[in-house]
């Protein structure tokens, strides 16, 4: 009864608990950890590990994913921060996705399976790099805050079905739109130098 993870590693096996997370708990590997919980520290999934979810991230933690799968939705709070990181291309989400606080992509990027992201007013989807937002041909991204391509001076493809009633600002590069968007409208800039292209509809 009662408790808290404060700094655990994995590296294979299954673990099953939902005690709220204060330290650093790191999935690797073939680990495998069942889970209804609130990070308040740093969850760490990576190289292959997997968390059933659902999960929340509160003010001041942080969820780095840099490769592996999170079966259920997950819900980033005001002040709270997910990180994608690395140059694997398996950090797939196959539940819903609710920003209020920070997304900071970089590497690979992320991959939306059969789900629907949202980043509300206020939230920040900031692609810092090159990266990507992948996707299976049906998910929809709802940008009611800021969707930001802030770094890398290539090409980021945004594949999910853009409905914007936020801002889109594109501050270096090209941010390519290749999902269509039942709904564009909100705010977008771009950069002088950089690239909105809107390649598949409808828009």
């Amino acid at each position: 009864q009662g408790g808290v993870i404060t700094n655990l590693t994995l590296t294979g096996g299954t673990l099953t608990t939902d005690l709220p997370i204060t330290g650093t708990l790191t999935v690797a590997g073939s680990a495998v950890v069942n889970t209804t919980n609130t990070v308040m520290g740093m969850l760490v999934i990576t190289n292959g590990g997997r968390v059933s979810g659902p999960l929340v991230v509160a003010a001041g933690a942080e969820l780095v994913f840099g490769g592996g799968r999170i079966d259920q939705w997950v819900r980033v709070e005001g002040g709270g921060l997910l990180t994608s990181v690395g140059a694997s291309l398996g950090k797939q989400l196959w539940g819903s996705v609710t920003n209020a606080g920070t997304v900071r992509q970089t590497g690979w990027g992320l991959h939306l399976i059969g789900s629907v992201a949202e980043n509300q007013a206020g939230g920040l989807w900031d692609i810092q790099d090159d990266s990507h937002v992948y996707w299976n041909g049906v998910e929809t991204f709802y940008n009611k805050g800021t969707l930001r391509k802030s770094g890398g001076s290539g090409l980021s493809q945004f594949n999910p079905r853009l409905v914007n009633t936020g801002l889109v600002e594109v501050q270096t590069g090209t941010l390519y739109l290749n999902g269509g968007g039942g709904q564009l409208d909100g705010t977008i800039n771009v950069a002088s130098g950089a690239r909105l292209d809107l390649v598949s509809g409808p828009f």
